[in-house]
């Protein structure tokens, strides 16, 4: 994790060289010692990423065609909203601790949140005979980030493995929509939100009581995402990790999920399987709390 930290610093300075190199100037042994050394990088990001396709294979495939991501703008709801196209006024701090553990954070620069957007031409099943199956069509999706954290510990554990890798986000959708197609799922007015936002509310003592780790600065480290949750935001936290063959409940080394906590409301407007409409879905209050996912290959 330190050599990463290097090389980011080597490429900034390989690539500010050309610029700087004319104004280099010696520095005396008196302004040297004013010099103090200071942690982290933070970079301010903003861009828009197409991919032609994602495919995952394992025995069949499945596959993403014509992605885009960026700022809400890059949907036709977001754009209505006068939302960019770019993910933008975006700050993220980059920090290695002494014992390598790696800090990453993304913050708005200002306001509250940042706005994102996702697009898709179709997502699809393609079995290992190459039979193919359109689940969605015309996927677009839009909301907010209101912060990410995620903290990798590479300090061994008991069974020697890392003791993995920690990930919090405050977000919403604010709305997830696809094309109604013949064979497909539609959706339309998808959205995931805190669970005060709307429907009945959990209240203060009640998150805290539920929520315990968050309300105890637990989320990958940094301050209670309590606040997340009564402003309106999702919240989930989960802890990515191996699991040795002696703990795995196969006798196979794998990867295990832990999901420390979920709040959100989740709904739609209507669903629809093959244009046959099935009505609207409405989760309110939605809490997954200390859940354990083991995968085995």
């Amino acid at each position: 994790m330190v050599n990463s930290k290097k090389q980011i610093v080597l490429i900034f300075i390989s690539l500010s060289a050309s610029v700087a190199y004319g104004d280099l100037a010696p520095i005396t042994d008196n302004e040297l010692s004013n010099v103090t050394g200071q942690s982290g990088l933070t970079v301010a990001y903003s861009g828009r990423t197409t991919l032609g396709q994602f495919r995952f294979e394992q025995l069949g495939s499945y596959q993403v065609d014509g992605i885009t991501m960026g700022g809400a703008g890059v949907t036709a709801d977001g754009s209505a909203q006068g939302l960019g196209a770019y993910f933008d006024d975006a700050i993220a701090t980059i920090d290695i601790g002494p014992d390598g553990t790696l800090d990453v954070r993304w913050d708005p620069g200002s306001g509250s949140a940042i706005d994102w957007g996702f697009r898709a031409d179709e997502v699809s099943l393609i079995s290992s005979k190459a039979q193919q199956v359109s689940l969605l069509s015309g996927v677009e999706a839009w909301g907010y980030l209101r912060r990410a954290y995620r903290r990798v510990e590479p300090t061994a554990g008991a069974n020697g493995l890392p003791l993995g890798s920690n990930m919090y986000a405050a977000f919403t959708v604010e709305d997830l929509s696809t094309a109604t197609a013949a064979d497909t799922i539609g959706l339309n007015g998808a959205y995931v939100r805190g669970t005060e936002s709307g429907g009945q509310a959990i209240g203060g003592a009640t998150l805290t009581s539920e929520f315990s780790r968050w309300a105890n600065d637990g989320a990958a480290g940094f301050s209670s995402p309590l606040s997340d949750i009564t402003d309106g935001f999702a919240a989930m936290e989960y802890t990515y990790r191996q699991v040795s063959a002696a703990d795995s409940p196969t006798g196979v080394e794998t990867v295990a999920i832990e999901v420390h906590g979920f709040a959100a409301d989740i709904g739609m407007t209507s669903l629809s399987v093959g244009q046959v409409d099935l009505g609207g879905m409405r989760l309110d209050n939605v809490q997954v709390h200390d859940t354990v996912l083991t995968f085995t290959p």
